[in-house]
Formats: C-alpha cells, structure tokens, sequence
C-alpha cells in the first residue's frame, strides 16, 4: 500500500491499522473424479499414442478403484492487510492414479502412486486494498515425492518418477473490515463521511476461494527404469494436469475439491 494511501487513512480514519502479518492456516481435502473439463492427461509412447484415461469414481479413494486424484494435507496463507503481496503453502498427501492399456493389449492396467507434496507460491491481491472484496492471483510449484507405487514390474518405486508441478491460480478474497465511527467535531463534512469508510485490519474476518490448476513437469514413468534387462518406459511421455476449488477461512476452516 502506498505512502498517500496511509496518510489518507490516517487523515480519513484517524489512525491508521497497524501493518501486521498474519497467517491463516487450515486442513483440506481434495479429489478429482473425472476428466469433465478436459485438462491434459496424455502419455506418448515409442509406438505411438498411449490408450489412457482416469480410474473409476466412487467413495473409496484409497482403494484400487479410486479416483483418479485424491490429496489430504495442511494449507496456510501468509499475508498482510496493508500489501498486495503474499504468500502461500501446503503439505499434502497425494493419491494418483490412472488406468492405461499398451498398444496392442486389449485390457487396461491401474497405476497408482502415493506421495507427500510441499508446495509455496505467492500471491498478489488485485483492486483497491480498502475493498471487501479483492481479486487475488497465485503462481507457485509442488515437489511430488513418491513413497509407494502399484502397477505393473512388481510394483517397484523405481519405475515412476519424483518430480515439479507449477501452480496457478485465481480467485477473490474478503475481508469483513472495520469502520472508524470516532467523531472529529473539527473535521469537515467531508472528511467525516469518510470515516466510515472499510479499514482493514489482521482482526479481520478473513476467507478465501481460489480456482487452481497444476501442471505436472515431469514425467510419470522413468524413461531409465530396467526389469529384466529391459527399459519397458523408454521413450514414454506423459502430460498430466489437474483443477481443483480451494475455500479456507481465518484459522477456521478449509476444505478442496475439483472436476
């Protein structure tokens, strides 16, 4: 927030809130049932495009059959009333997952990898700063490492990759605010109409929903892994994208979903 935003404040209001981080904290829960939207899930092979598409969508996201993207963990939120900047993170526990069938075989195969994903972006508040109501854009990156896999060759870990994901995203937040109602019996007609004016302060009633998507930049198979003497991933490629809702609220609550 600028220097004259400040004065006016403190002109306006009196005096002006003071300039405090907060962090705003909460779990959340999230799941992908179904490609509706089209997002990327696409793998090349050596002999041509792979025959792939997302697991079944029931309850049981832990199970054989379970969605195709289910992830659990903590979120926080790390900003200031007063700055357009901020800042975000998350500790996630990932269940992915996806049925393929190789070229020229008749039935698919599940694949599923479990991982935990830290993440941190930051993100910048858009509009006047005295509003309610702000638009807010976020960029950032997840680092998905593998802990356990199921599929094919044993279910050996080797044969899926750790690796990025980019994280973009768009939404709004408020922020209830407070009003200055403090009468200045010297102060103009116009100045005490502007006192009522939003201020915003850390004690603020404060939530959040943001529409994010992620990019996986990296493949899921490893292009090196050897069974048997052989590299049965070499040359494999894949693109996979996920979109997902995120509602979190001051210390309160927080929950995800996504299509």
């Amino acid at each position: 927030l600028s220097s004259w935003n400040l004065s006016a404040q403190s002109v306006d209001y009196g005096e002006a809130p003071k300039s405090k981080t907060q962090f705003i904290w909460a779990p959340h829960v999230g799941w992908m049932p179904i490609n509706h939207w089209a997002l990327p899930l696409k793998m090349d092979g050596p002999d041509g495009k792979v025959d792939i598409k997302r697991r079944k969508n029931n309850l049981f996201p832990l199970s054989d059959f379970a969605t195709s993207d289910f992830y659990i963990g903590f979120k926080g939120i790390v900003r200031n009333p007063q700055s357009r900047l901020g800042g975000f993170f998350f500790l996630d526990y990932r269940n992915r997952g996806f049925e393929m069938k190789y070229p020229g075989e008749e039935e698919f195969r599940t694949h599923i990898a479990q991982s935990v994903s830290p993440a941190a972006g930051l993100r910048l508040s858009l509009g006047n700063m005295m509003n309610k109501f702000k638009w807010v854009v976020e960029a950032g990156a997840a680092y998905n490492l593998n802990f356990k896999y199921k599929g094919s060759y044993d279910n050996d870990l080797k044969a899926v990759n750790n690796g990025v994901s980019g994280i973009y995203g768009i939404g709004v937040e408020f922020s209830s605010g407070r009003r200055n109602d403090e009468t200045n019996t010297g102060a103009s007609l116009d100045i005490r109409m502007r006192m009522h004016r939003h201020v915003q302060s850390t004690k603020d009633f404060y939530w959040t929903m943001t529409l994010q998507y992620r990019q996986d930049y990296y493949n899921f198979f490893n292009n090196d892994f050897t069974h048997g003497g052989v590299k049965p991933y070499q040359g494999f490629n894949s693109n996979f994208g996920y979109i997902a809702i995120t509602l979190i609220g001051r210390g309160a609550f927080g929950a995800t979903w996504g299509y």
